[in-house]
C-alpha cells in the first residue's frame, strides 16, 4: 500500500481501508 500525501492520496487510502474493512459492502 502506497501512502501519498495530499487530499487525493487521503481519499484513496480511506477507500482502500474501507474496502479491506468491509469487503461485503459496496465501496467506490
Amino acid at each position: 500500500m502506497s501512502v501519498l500525501k495530499g487530499p487525493s492520496g487521503n481519499k484513496k487510502a480511506s477507500a482502500e481501508k474501507m474496502n479491506l474493512r468491509g469487503l461485503d459492502l459496496p465501496v467506490f
